[in-house]
């Protein structure tokens, strides 16, 4: 249903500017949003700041528990007359603001709308303390068959070498197979560092859900051009491989035998990777996936290793996407001494004198 209840058709009120209905302030005049909804052309009010991330919107607003109206006198605002030229008891309401909460699920609403008509890539995200350290741990597990896959990738590179990982199908049912794995997974991808890849300036297979169902891969890197400076997922990947390299402590050491007849094995063959783990990798800020899966979503990325004259180095990244409305949204109040980042803390509309507020897991440990 549409986050906006104020009557307004569903697309026009989605597409209003984030502010209180009364502050005009950081917007310019309306212009015409150029792709037409129904042929109906929209206005829309252009943000005057530069920066992407839409986590401003949030800064410096006040939590609301109420949501009460602000009063003010008519001899307090000149603009108001009493047609008998009187101010007694004379007031005027206007909305302070609209709670943290709503502002992001109408920023959410407004690039779903827009759907394919952005820019690809995932510049546009919403910043710290939107998803929270239980999200992450919740979806360890997910994380946890990226990690699986990178080790695996940096094995076939070592052992199998290009006469078997040319073979762009087998790499497409890779990711697909990590999609597969977990109805949690939107989309998982292998993304391969500059020329690291046949002769392919960039290649990364990618697979994901598409919204009737079935799952498409195919190479992201045709319209994502991934080495940009607002691929932060990327970056930190590199920079997390470049310390694994360095400590050259992590190894993974295992055998392998070959089928020598019906009845004997040949000799073992050594096994030995330089190994990433959970703690290599990196969860983004939530961001808007255009291009990609073209939702707002989580990816949780880690390094794997190519293997060259007796050296690893940095090859590519394996990463899975988290659909962001498999998030949850936590309002109740930050616990005494909390260090977590979640800017919904707080913004519950309970009524404090009547209401305890307990997490999910407080009320597991009160009913054990």
């Amino acid at each position: 249903e549409s986050i906006d209840k104020s009557g307004e058709d569903p697309v026009i009120a989605a597409l209003r500017p984030y502010a209180a209905p009364d502050d005009d302030d950081g917007f310019r005049e309306p212009y015409t949003f150029p792709k037409p909804f129904n042929n109906t052309s929209i206005s829309k009010h252009e943000v005057t700041t530069d920066d992407v991330s839409l986590v401003d919107h949030f800064i410096n607003v006040e939590h609301s528990y109420d949501n009460n109206d602000t009063k003010t006198n008519l001899d307090e605002n000149s603009d108001i007359r009493d047609l008998n030229g009187t101010a007694e008891n004379v007031t005027i309401s206007r909305p302070v603001h609209e709670d943290v909460v709503t502002k992001f699920l109408r920023l959410i609403e407004t690039q779903h709308l827009l759907g394919e008509n952005c820019t690809a890539g995932t510049h546009l995200n919403l910043g710290e303390g939107v998803v929270d350290r239980y999200a992450q741990e919740r979806f360890r597990i997910e994380a946890d068959v990226a990690v699986n896959r990178a080790n695996m990738l940096t094995r076939l590179w070592k052992y199998a070498g290009p006469s078997v990982m040319h073979n762009e199908y087998l790499l497409h049912a890779s990711v697909f197979s990590m999609v597969e794995f977990d109805d949690d997974i939107f989309a998982a991808g292998n993304c391969y560092d500059q020329l690291q890849y046949k002769d392919y300036q960039l290649f990364c297979p990618f697979a994901y859900r598409l919204p009737e169902g079935p799952i498409l891969a195919k190479d992201l890197a045709v319209e994502y051009k991934y080495l940009s400076n607002t691929s932060e997922w990327f970056y930190i990947a590199r920079k997390n491989a470049e310390r694994v390299i360095r400590n050259h402590n992590q190894f993974r050491r295992g055998f392998n035998t070959y089928t020598y007849n019906d009845t004997a094995h040949t000799d073992r063959e050594p096994d030995e990777i330089l190994s990433v783990t959970y703690e290599d990798g990196k969860w983004s800020k939530p961001y808007y996936d255009c291009g990609g899966g073209n939702i707002w979503m989580l990816t949780y990325t880690v390094p794997f290793f190519g293997y060259s004259n007796g050296s690893y180095f940095f090859k590519g990244t394996s990463g899975i996407d988290i659909d962001l409305r498999r998030v949850d949204i936590d309002q109740c109040p930050m616990r005494s001494g909390s260090t977590q980042l979640n800017i919904f803390a707080g913004t519950d509309k309970c009524k404090k004198k009547t209401t305890e507020e307990l997490s999910f897991d407080d009320l597991q440990r009160l009913k054990n």
